[in-house]
């Protein structure tokens, strides 16, 4: 039995070989997210829009050009007759029913820089729904990770049961003997069936939680629960690569807001320069005929300025209204900034508590496993009854379990940190920065 415990003292060497499939589980979901998940490509649709508003706003450059038709009938008497003296012109034809048609070309030129003002509405627009994408990306990361960390604690506790099952199983039989001999009491073995019933409640426990994790993480992916295999974890994360004075600038959060600070600051610039006069060119061409009357072409070039000088306060208010549209937005990347450092300093605060409660599960582990194999060696010598070693054994159990919950939150913890900062989890950014090995190459 001293044997069967000796491989968890370090518990290192095989969650360790584990390690590396528990962090490819952590790449390919995120990978899966990135091309299926529902809220990520409704981000992505509503980028498409706000670039399409771009277009639509640049077209304005070019004006429009329109071709059409038209017939008119009248109902005048002198429309009908020809014009005759007393006026001394001669006979004029003339029709009560006339057909034109023909094409107008109306190019604005942008001296008040409207277009401009709202072009440059649009695009910041867009900027901002870009990186609502990658916020929205995060944001799904977040949440799968926080999943895929508590279904690698539950791996890791399920593993600690079990171990502890397997020796209670080894006592048992041990106990069994001891009775028949008249060497134990009855009632070590029911101590025994009581502790593995408990542990077979724990273990269908750690059932139902994984069933709603899995689910979960399979909603985020758009598909059903999710079936991969979970492993426990095994090594801790490196050296953090962030610290409260790293660059916020780059969360996507943030750079959202400032778009939508520019936004408002050029639709504030367009509502200013509706007071500006306009100047437009028009261009058009005309056939009109009647059925009586020869054909009549005519073309006219006009070029217009205008300037609307008085409109019951309208353009007032439109540009009170966009100053205030500005003061909100900019309120709203303080309050983005603020929120952005809060969580920084949480996450590198919960990342250094995450580390100390592992070093003490470490510590727990190993006087547990010594502890055990103590109690071991003296129920082999028939110096403790059952219910001593069975203490002993929950307690390793425990201490595993233990250092497997505080090891999957230290990982939780440097996850969120790199999430912090705008960046990926440091698995997934590894993954993408590492170099894929063709497929001819062993």
């Amino acid at each position: 039995m001293k044997d069967h415990f000796l491989w968890g003292a370090p518990l290192l060497w095989i969650v360790l070989i584990f390690a590396p499939a528990a962090h490819a589980d952590l790449v390919d979901i995120l990978r899966r997210i990135e091309t299926d998940a529902p809220a990520l490509q409704a981000a992505g649709h509503r980028n498409q829009a706000a670039l399409a508003n771009v277009r639509v706003a640049r077209s304005r450059y070019f004006g429009s050009a329109r071709v059409f038709a038209d017939g008119t009938e009248f109902d005048d008497p002198r429309l009908v007759g020809p014009i005759s003296p007393p006026i001394a012109l001669g006979a004029l034809k003339a029709d009560a029913e006339q057909f034109g048609y023909g094409a107008t070309l109306t190019l604005p030129l942008d001296i008040n820089r409207r277009i401009g003002a709202a072009v440059d509405e649009q695009a910041r627009l867009g900027d901002a729904a870009g990186h609502d994408v990658q916020r929205v990306r995060l944001v799904l990361f977040g949440q799968a990770v926080f999943l895929l960390r508590g279904l690698q604690e539950l791996a890791g506790n399920r593993t600690a049961l079990l171990a502890q099952q397997k020796a209670l199983q080894t006592n048992q039989a041990v106990v069994e003997s001891r009775i028949r001999l008249g060497r134990s009491p009855r009632v070590e073995q029911l101590r025994i069936d009581a502790e593995r019933k408990a542990i077979t409640g724990q273990l269908a426990a750690l059932d139902g939680r994984e069933t709603g994790l899995r689910a979960a993480l399979g909603a985020l992916m758009a598909r059903g629960a999710y079936d991969g295999r979970i492993d426990p974890l095994g090594e801790p994360p490196p050296v953090l690569g962030v610290g409260p004075s790293s660059d916020l600038i780059g969360r996507p959060d943030i750079l959202a807001a400032q778009s939508r600070v520019a936004a408002a600051r050029a639709r504030a610039k367009g509502a200013k320069r509706e007071w500006l006069p306009g100047l437009g060119l028009e261009a058009g061409r005309l056939r009109n005929q009647g059925f009586a009357t020869p054909t009549n072409d005519t073309w006219s070039v006009a070029l217009k300025l205008n300037w609307e000088f008085w409109d019951g306060g309208r353009r007032n208010a439109n540009i009170d209204g966009a100053e205030a549209a500005v003061m909100a937005q900019r309120s709203d990347l303080d309050a983005v900034r603020y929120e952005a450092q809060r969580e920084l300093t949480t996450a590198l605060a919960t990342w250094r508590t995450a580390q100390q409660q592992f070093a003490a599960a470490e510590a727990g582990l190993v006087a547990a496993v010594e502890t055990e194999n103590i109690q071991s060696d003296r129920f082999q010598a028939g110096r403790i009854s059952a219910a001593d070693l069975v203490d002993a054994e929950a307690a390793l159990a425990t201490a595993r379990a233990t250092r497997s919950s505080a090891l999957a939150q230290w990982w939780l913890a440097d996850d969120q940190a790199h999430i912090a900062v705008g960046q990926a989890p440091r698995a997934y950014t590894d993954a993408a920065t590492r170099p894929r090995k063709a497929r001819n190459q062993p």
